[in-house]
């Protein structure tokens, strides 16, 4: 969420956050520690330095000017999202949604449909608004435990992709972040603590494919790969994209 945000918001496009799950002061919080690179336990206990100080401060500096707009009301209605961003559209405020996380939503009318016809619906209403207004929606969601129950390397597919099809045929990009240590599976690179790959599962305008990356465990971040073989952290301020979907340069708005 907050790379997504930092990203298109650095380069000029409103960025609407509706957290569902955690509160605008929290996210804020994770934006400004992403883009300082200051480790939180410094934060949080005291032992912060004069540097870092001045790292935090000059990221608060730059973050409060990057149009983002967040709204962190809880287990919210579909309809009160498609309406903030249809106001926030009208005054040329919105050209990025990012919904964290679909499954903390509410339908509506949940004495009518079970909770995966609710998911189904909220999906396409979602689809629709993105249609509607001709912007981008970036919809986190949650997957099913039949991953960890799984043997072998555990890889996510589509097919895990919490109560509902819908958002798979709905979707024109899912990509699952997949870190192999995480189930205790060491996979024979340089550093595999810190390895990741992004599963490009669905691309309805391209190919699909594996994007490997580095991922700071302190930070909840991830950045590219370092090319070398060596095990330097990458600087926060590099991007991880998929270099054959679109690169620094290009504008994906």
């Amino acid at each position: 969420v907050n790379r997504f945000a930092k990203v298109a918001s650095q380069n000029g496009h409103w960025v609407n956050i509706f957290s569902l799950e955690m509160e605008d002061i929290s996210l804020t919080e994770r934006l400004v520690l992403g883009a300082s690179g200051i480790d939180p336990y410094n934060l949080r206990s005291g032992q912060m330095t004069t540097e870092d100080w001045d790292n935090y401060n000059r990221s608060v500096a730059e973050l409060q000017d990057l149009p983002i707009f967040i709204d962190d009301t809880p287990y919210v209605r579909i309809s009160h999202i498609r309406n903030v961003a249809r106001m926030n559209r009208r005054q040329n405020k919105c050209d990025l949604i990012i919904i964290d996380y679909l499954q903390l939503a509410n339908a509506g009318h949940s004495d009518r449909l079970n909770r995966e016809q609710q998911v189904a619906e909220m999906s396409r209403q979602l689809k629709a608004l993105a249609k509607e207004l001709q912007i981008p929606i970036i919809l986190l969601s949650q997957l099913s435990r039949d991953v960890e129950k799984r043997g072998g390397t555990k890889r996510p597919n589509m097919s895990d992709l919490r109560e509902s099809g819908a958002i798979e045929q709905d979707a024109d990009l899912i990509i699952f972040p997949w870190r192999p240590v995480y189930y205790g599976i060491e996979p024979e690179v340089d550093d595999p603590k810190h390895y990741g790959e992004l599963i490009l599962s669905k691309n309805r305008h391209g190919r699909t494919g594996d994007i490997k990356f580095w991922h700071n465990d302190n930070m909840t971040d991830f950045s590219d790969l370092p090319f070398s073989n060596e095990r330097s952290e990458p600087s926060p301020d590099r991007y991880l994209v998929p270099n054959y979907y679109f690169n620094e340069e290009d504008d994906p708005f």
